[in-house]
């Protein structure tokens, strides 16, 4: 049985009172507010790390358990630190304390740390377990280097002369971008640390670039088709997808369990979206107008770089808890004679695997009178948003002076219980 919901939109010329929270789709929650701009960041098992400014213009590396909200600091001396990554108790990232990038580890647990590679030049470490990978350029090129924590031996993955780079691993797979077939078409290439075995993953004349990894499934950015889209591998049928296909720009993308995350710009901003590979869909994470971008993704935990606040945060939401909810939109809060009110509402619903049934009315003050507008009923599925445009209202000049509440919510036809609700305040001057 679905459940139905009754949203009930209205006008009410009262005093207006700032009640206006703009409803999130997900409920987000800040992360970091020190964060050094474009620096690569990193989720697992309810810990983030990242790079941090607050005392180092140039970068310390960070950390915190979102679990007990305590922050921790994995490396503060002199000198840039940048691209963390994480794995249970242990922290990697790339350390230019010499002024030239290596690669060092912190054990959170010990609180020991340690340098892993050798000389020459290296950045980009991603750590799975006892292993950590990272682009190397010792040999004058960047290839794949790597290094086992049980045995603390070295491992090389890739002697190309071309370059090798952005190197991802999960379990006994290593894959990066590879340019031995030229810098415009780049592509995805693949290593089984077990068999010693290299394979190419992806073959378009274009270029892909960017690559995740997360159980049998490879993700990346794909230009093949004249914009950025996602696309992922099965390594187990080798077999290629296409997650996205909407011609609009994507920035990283970032691959946890069953769920694909990036950033799109298909609103007019960079927002966060995900995509379940098993069921075939896809959603909206974030809908706020400033740009997010980065995002990451580790189980139900989404975190990426946000920009609503001016300098760059972090920003997170579990997206396995889709509020039910709506948030009113208004073109704008000041109306004269003459202007035109839009009335948009944004409905989201959560997990459930029931459809929402939306019935939506409006009323609007006219005078001392209300005059009802009937909008056709609706249904919301499960893990679904969408924007639905409610009325327009020209103001003829006769309508009361005064500032006015423009509210909706939704509430339990049956019980009569309230699940969410939201008010926008305008006012109207002749």
């Amino acid at each position: 049985m679905s459940k139905t919901i009754l949203l009930v939109l209205l006008i009410a010329l009262c005093p207006a009172v700032d009640l206006t929270v703009r409803a999130a789709i997900f409920n987000e929650f800040v992360v970091a507010t020190t964060v050094l701009d474009g620096a690569k960041f990193d989720i697992h098992d309810g810990r983030v790390v990242w790079t941090d400014n607050r005392v180092n213009p140039l970068g310390d590396i960070y950390g915190i358990d979102l679990v007990t909200s305590q922050e921790f600091i994995v490396s503060n001396h002199s000198g840039p630190k940048m691209m963390p990554d994480i794995y249970g108790d242990i922290v990697v990232w790339m350390d230019s304390r010499t002024w030239i990038g290596d690669i060092y580890s912190y054990d959170l647990v010990g609180g020991y740390e340690t340098q892993l590679a050798g000389p020459g030049d290296q950045w980009d470490p991603d750590i799975y377990q006892n292993l950590t990978f990272w682009m190397d350029k010792r040999n004058g090129n960047w290839d794949i280097y790597g290094h086992d924590f049980t045995t603390g031996t070295e491992l090389i993955i890739t002697s190309n002369s071309a370059d090798q780079v952005e190197p991802a691993v999960y379990g006994n797979i290593v894959v990066w971008q590879d340019f031995r077939n030229g810098s415009g078409n780049r592509d995805i290439y693949g290593y089984d640390i077990t068999t010693s075995t290299e394979f190419q993953i992806s073959s378009d004349p274009t270029s892909q670039s960017s690559p995740r990894i997360f159980g049998d499934s490879v993700v990346w950015r794909d230009n093949r088709s004249g914009s950025t889209e996602i696309y992922g591998y099965d390594l187990r049928t080798s077999t290629e997808f296409a997650i996205t296909s909407n011609s609009t720009q994507k920035r990283g993308c970032s691959i946890g369990g069953d769920l694909v995350v990036w950033a799109d710009d298909r609103n007019g901003n960079f927002d966060i979206f995900g995509y379940y590979i098993s069921t075939g869909t896809e959603f909206q994470i974030t809908d706020d107008p400033a740009d997010q971008y980065t995002p990451q993704v580790d189980g139900d935990i989404v975190v990426w770089y946000d920009y609503r606040n001016g300098p760059v945060n972090i920003y997170g939401a579990d997206v396995s808890l889709m509020p039910l909810g709506i948030d009113v939109l208004l073109n704008q809060s000041q109306f004269t004679t003459g202007d035109t009110l839009i009335a948009d509402v944004l409905v989201t619903n959560d997990e459930t695997p029931d459809d929402v049934e939306v019935k939506v009315w409006l009323e609007l003050a006219s005078g001392g009178n209300m005059s009802l507008y009937n909008v056709p009923s609706y249904t919301v599925p499960a893990f679904t948003f969408l924007t639905r445009p409610l009325t327009s209202y020209k103001f003829k000049g006769g309508e009361h002076v005064g500032s006015y509440q423009f509210g909706g919510r939704f509430l339990d036809i049956i019980t009569g219980e309230e699940l969410s609700s939201d008010i926008e305040p305008f006012d109207f001057t002749p």
